[in-house]
């Protein structure tokens, strides 16, 4: 919840929040389990994180946190071994989904009148779920519902994206510009300003009004520790 609010409100997790909440995580490790693997979960996710982080797919903070989330999902399942490759890989896909389903819905009166995207988006997603759950019934010789979901969640995000990231991007004049604006990849005074979930800086948006350019395509910017939560809370319920 704190987490989410600050998302919300400043679309930012403090890392003083980020860093309370895996003190907290790691006082409840130090009275219950000591085990090593709390710390392997939380070092794949911050990598983890981190990949995803400099693919420009989200910001500094959300990565930290899947980290910290993660470390309370390993104190609720105590996953080992392979079983925490899978919980990292849920909670992102999950999250992923939810986040989602979330722009799409907010979006839908644009998304409905992209019909042949959104079908591309449903036939890429059904094969790709379809491949990676095939591969699953050949190596465990039955149904894996935990691989089942991650394949269609993660086909679905990552069809989804690809094809309907257009639909949900908006031109504006570059003397519009403000801090946080997620926009596409512009060069401007020969370096490349854009494409990350950071948002503009304060700095790149006098760069980008003293080289002249005119116009940015900026996309719908989204709030991801909600999202994260509600994986995390989901899956340990289940």
């Amino acid at each position: 919840l704190a987490a989410s609010f600050f998302d919300v409100r400043e679309r930012r997790v403090p890392n003083y929040l980020n860093a309370g909440f895996f003190a907290l995580a790691l006082l409840f490790w130090f009275l219950e389990s000591k085990s090593e693997w709390f710390f392997i979960q939380v070092a794949l996710a911050l990598v983890a994180g981190y990949v995803l982080y400099k693919a420009g797919v989200w910001a500094a903070g959300d990565a930290k946190f899947f980290a910290a989330a993660n470390a309370f999902s390993w104190l609720g399942s105590r996953q080992t071994g392979v079983g925490i490759v899978l919980e990292i890989a849920l909670i992102a896909c999950a999250s992923g989904l939810l986040l989602f389903a979330w722009i799409l819905a907010r979006n839908w009166s644009v998304v409905k009148q992209g019909k042949k995207q959104l079908t591309q988006v449903l036939l890429k997603a059904i094969a790709w779920s379809g491949l990676w759950n095939s591969a699953s019934f050949i190596i465990f010789r039955e149904f894996n519902a935990v691989l089942f979901i991650a394949a269609t969640a993660s086909g679905l995000v990552l069809a989804g994206v690809k094809q309907l990231k257009e639909l949900w991007v908006e031109r504006i004049s570059a003397s519009k510009a403000q801090q946080g604006m997620i926009i596409e990849v512009v060069k401007a005074r020969g370096k490349k300003i854009g494409g990350m979930a950071r948002g503009l800086s304060e700095q790149e948006i006098r760069v980008l009004k003293k080289s002249g350019v005119r116009y940015l395509l900026v996309r719908t910017s989204a709030v991801f520790a909600p999202f994260i939560s509600l994986a995390v809370v989901v899956l340990l319920w289940f």
